[in-house]
């Protein structure tokens, strides 16, 4: 299983909000799971990238958590995906039952004891980058329809 935190700086947004008058109850979380959604799609971009024939069921696999209290978004792969860590890391596949494992490239067999996959490392490099770069703006944005939306409710009133 493949488990990456993404954490921001929602600090400033939240007092702000709070410096407005605004009940940051539910903003904190929305703010993370519009940055969870936004990183899940940053893995999803890169897998398209490192991995030359896609499996519906891993790119179909990944999920966001959230955790107001902790204040972090949790991106992951589940257990059952156990091809995440393959890829992602790098391993050697074996064959368990028989001597060699056998395989058809093209129109020949091909019998080995192993092979190796390469390190394709799309979900740590995908929400890395995303922490690196986007992550600010995208708490930035957030923070801009809140006070958008705050000063809409508070007119009404």
């Amino acid at each position: 299983m493949i488990v990456i935190n993404v954490q921001g700086d929602f600090k400033n947004a939240i007092s702000e909000l709070e410096r407005l008058g605004a009940s940051t109850k539910f903003y904190k979380i929305d703010m993370l799971r519009a940055v969870g959604r936004a990183s899940l799609a940053e893995v999803k971009r890169g897998y398209k990238k490192y991995l030359r024939q896609p499996t519906g069921g891993l790119y179909k696999s990944y999920k966001v958590k959230t955790n107001r209290k902790k204040g972090f978004a949790i991106v992951y792969s589940p257990t059952k995906q156990y091809i995440a860590t393959a890829f992602e890391r790098g391993s050697t596949i074996q064959s368990k039952k028989y001597k060699y494992l056998t395989y058809r490239v093209g129109d020949t067999w091909v019998k080995t004891k192993s092979i190796t996959l390469p390190r394709a490392p799309f979900f740590s490099e995908g929400v890395g980058s995303y922490q690196s770069g986007k992550l600010q703006g995208d708490i930035d944005k957030i923070l801009e329809k809140a006070i958008v939306k705050f000063n809409k409710q508070a007119e009404g009133k």
